[in-house]
This record gives C-alpha cells, structure tokens and sequence, in this order.
C-alpha cells in the first residue's frame, strides 16, 4: 500500500560562509531526505538548522561529504561539484 507524500517545511536558517548553491529538504513520516548539490569548482560548507532531531543519518546516493548534527543544527561540508542525496530518520 503506498502511502501518500506529505511534505512540510523542516529546515531554517541560511547558509553560512561560503555559499553552497542547493540544499532541499523533503520529509514523509519520520522521514527526511536532503537533497544536496555543489556545482562550484571548490569545496563549500553550509550550517542550518532542521525542526528534528535525526536518530539516524544514511547516505543513500552521490559523493560523499561530511555531516555533522548537533541536536537540530546541521553542517555540512561538500567536495567541488559534487551532489549527495541523505536520508533522516527521527
């Protein structure tokens, strides 16, 4: 049985520093999947913050990156022109 999308807004804030072009968040659940895209030519970084508190981070596709939480503030640092799809579990 699928279950219909809900999708809600889960993240605030901006990006601080250097800009890191693309972050999308879409939740379902006790779900999240950040979408997560770098097009510049150089290593960017981004700190926000989601309203959850994940349980559990899972890289599910693209290049891998570095992700750190701390309750509901993310940051994030990416390789040059370089895209990762996450998946939160709260």
């Amino acid at each position: 049985m699928n279950r219909p999308i809900e999708s809600r807004r889960i993240c605030s804030g901006v990006c601080r520093g250097k800009w890191l072009s693309f972050i999308f968040a879409r939740a379902s659940g006790d779900e999240a999947i950040l979408c997560i895209f770098n097009p510049a030519n150089r290593d960017e970084s981004a700190a926000f913050d989601l309203n959850i508190n994940a349980k559990k981070i899972e890289h599910l596709e693209g290049d891998e990156l570095t992700l750190s939480q701390d309750g509901t503030h993310y940051t994030i640092d990416t390789p040059a022109v370089s895209y990762s799809f996450i998946k939160l579990t709260y």
